[in-house]
């Protein structure tokens, strides 16, 4: 037999593992700039001025003055509930009274939100030299 006699095909089991492997490394980048960008919007001190209130991402958008594009709500939610995944955020749905289901996002972790100083308190996740 020729040389690809010798090429061994992986388990089913091995096979999930490199899926799940390949999965966490494309994900990984994805929290960092999620993270980053959420910061810079300050949408863990919006967040924060209530702690008790839960907000939607619309609501958040309308604590941002210079917002002006229309998609920011939706874009909003969607880079909460990546950090609602890594429990950075505690999210719930509600559905309203028309029907319409939506997320509301409350911080979890204290330490994302800035000190006294205007200092973000997080451990530094992001080399922003990557980012520009």
């Amino acid at each position: 037999m020729g040389p690809s006699a010798n090429i061994q095909l992986p388990t089913q089991a091995e096979e999930e593992r490199n899926c799940t492997y390949a999965m966490q490394l494309m994900s990984s980048s994805v929290l960092s700039v999620v993270l980053h960008s959420t910061i810079q919007l300050d949408v863990f001190e919006i967040l924060a001025k209530d702690k008790a209130t839960k907000l939607s991402a619309l609501e958040i958008v309308l604590h941002m003055p210079n917002c002006k594009n229309p998609d920011a709500a939706t874009m909003l939610d969607r880079m909460l509930y990546v950090l609602a995944s890594y429990s950075l955020l505690d999210c719930s749905v509600v559905k309203e009274e028309n029907g319409v289901m939506k997320r509301l996002k409350l911080v979890a972790k204290s330490s994302m939100i800035k000190d006294k100083g205007g200092r973000n308190r997080e451990p530094r996740v992001v080399n922003s030299d990557k980012l520009k």
